[in-house]
């Protein structure tokens, strides 16, 4: 098992360059899983909305109107 001074200590190794992606991979780990469960679980709600409900208006489909003709003002100089 790795100890938090043997990490600390390949952290001090890695290059100025990717301390924003360390940076971000630690605070990732914060969050407990039960929260990214959750999310997760969310997401595919989300996505089980969409196929449900995708193609519903297939028979009708929303199209765009003529453009309308619209009056010729004075041309600002």
């Amino acid at each position: 098992m790795i100890t938090r001074k043997a990490l600390k200590a390949e952290i001090d190794k890695v290059g100025e360059r990717f301390l924003n992606t360390l940076y971000g991979i630690v605070k990732a780990l914060e969050t407990p899983a039960h929260k990214i469960a959750a999310r997760d679980k969310e997401a595919l709600e989300w996505h089980d909305f969409i196929e449900k409900t995708y193609g519903c208006f297939a028979d009708a489909p929303i199209e765009r109107g003529e453009e309308e003709k619209f009056e010729v003002r004075m041309e600002i100089q």
